[in-house]
């Protein structure tokens, strides 16, 4: 971290924020990039003035919860609010056992296997997860891949929506056509990640107008 030495001034760290600078139309930071930094990092080093308080909000399943509302996936919404762990019946599922036996790891595996699924990962990568773990030793990358959309519905709806309509439609209606889409096994992350920045750019926009003078957004 001595790199960060020239963006201190004044015991604090300065970087630079860009609305659309992610393909997803994520705001990013860079100069340095504090988005990047470990969690326990950040959380040492975001501190507040002498006698102010510091806020810290997040969403929960932010992107589960997108894809179910673009999937029209009522029953997902009605889990999540349910408070339903969706990553532990997942665990359930992939490792053929009862979701109160699930273990930590195999929870935490299983979270891993469903983001990068939804995140364009193919078959090959979803079975070196496994590997890489030494377990599901039993089951082949496309079948752990099968199991994650079948938990998940709305991954394998929007998947086949976007390639049928040959464009991904976001949260407020916006439309982008899949030919102008690189990487067009990413529709679904792009569809559900350029929402998320569309809500929270949004958000942003709304906080700002109703915080008091004294308060200010120093991060996200």
């Amino acid at each position: 971290y001595e790199k960060l030495a020239k963006h201190i001034r004044g015991n604090r760290l300065y970087c630079k924020w860009e609305n659309y600078a992610a393909v997803s139309g994520r705001i990013q930071s860079h100069e340095p990039n504090i988005q990047g930094f470990p969690r326990i990092v950040r959380e040492c080093t975001i501190l507040p003035n002498q006698g102010d308080v510091l806020i810290r909000a997040d969403y929960v399943s932010e992107e589960l919860v997108i894809m179910a509302i673009l999937a029209k996936d009522t029953q997902l919404l009605c889990d999540i609010q349910s408070g339903v762990d969706l990553h532990a019946r997942m665990a359930a599922m992939l490792f053929d056992k009862d979701v109160d036996e699930v273990l930590a790891e195999e929870r935490k595996l299983s979270k891993h296997m469903t983001f990068a699924c939804l995140y364009g990962a193919g078959c090959n990568t979803l079975k070196a997860m496994a590997e890489e773990k030494n377990v599901l030793k039993s089951l082949s990358g496309s079948a752990i891949q099968r199991i994650i959309k079948t938990v998940y519905p709305a991954m394998k709806a929007l998947e086949e929506r976007s390639k049928k309509t040959n464009q991904i439609v976001f949260v407020d209606g916006s439309v982008l056509k899949l030919s102008d889409i690189k990487k067009q096994y990413s529709a679904v992350n792009r569809m559900i990640q350029g929402s998320g920045s569309i809500i929270l750019k949004q958000v942003m926009d709304d906080l700002f107008k109703k915080l008091p003078e004294e308060a200010r957004i120093v991060c996200l």
